[in-house]
């Protein structure tokens, strides 16, 4: 909704205004997720906190304790699929953060390219998520005058407008502008990767 997307700018806004990391909002933001799956989350990106970590880091930014809790509990509603626009879209925000906190922290290569190969390894689960977190770190390196939430959002808007098609972006990351070439070396195809 759009007090929760404010939520999410507002808790953003928080953590740059203190100088943190985009790696530190993204893990934290997976963290406050504490639903079963969300468990899993913590094994899926690097250091993603526990739930109670994580909402503490958001009232040491200078947010609310009421305003940390509606934002907790707009990411594990939107995890456990209670918000059907996003059930259907099959997004998941809180593995998207986890994943782009992998990334984030990970800026050596060779560690970038271990999450891609375990995601296209994978070819099944939160793929959208998966394949949406490296367009999104790919997108925030080659445009560093961006700032990470602009990236983000630009991107997602891209996605549901139909004007980036997440798993052709993909491939080209992953190809470094070679999908075909991508595509061939992991034998994928492309509608096994992601749905239409």
């Amino acid at each position: 909704s759009e007090q929760q997307s404010l939520l999410i700018q507002n808790a953003y806004k928080s953590s740059k205004a203190k100088k943190s990391a985009p790696h530190d909002f993204a893990a934290n933001m997976a963290g406050l997720c504490n639903t079963n799956g969300g468990k899993a989350l913590r094994g899926a990106g690097e250091d993603i906190p526990m739930a109670k970590s994580a909402k503490k880091y958001f009232t040491k930014l200078g947010m609310g304790e009421r305003e940390v809790s509606d934002l907790a509990d707009a990411v594990n509603n939107q995890h456990v699929g209670k918000f059907k626009g996003n059930a259907k879209e099959g997004k998941d925000f809180a593995q998207e953060m986890a994943i782009c906190a992998g990334y984030l922290k990970n800026e050596n290569p060779a560690q970038v390219k271990a999450i891609d190969t375990r995601i296209v390894r994978s070819a099944a689960g939160d793929t959208n998520e998966d394949m949406d977190a490296l367009n999104i770190y790919s997108s925030f390196v080659k445009n560093k005058n961006q700032d990470f939430l602009e990236v983000m959002t630009e991107y997602n808007k891209g996605v549901t407008n139909k004007q980036i098609n997440r798993t052709e972006k993909f491939m080209e990351n992953l190809g470094k502008g070679k999908a075909d070439q991508e595509r061939k070396i992991n034998s994928v195809k492309l509608e096994k990767i992601s749905p239409k």
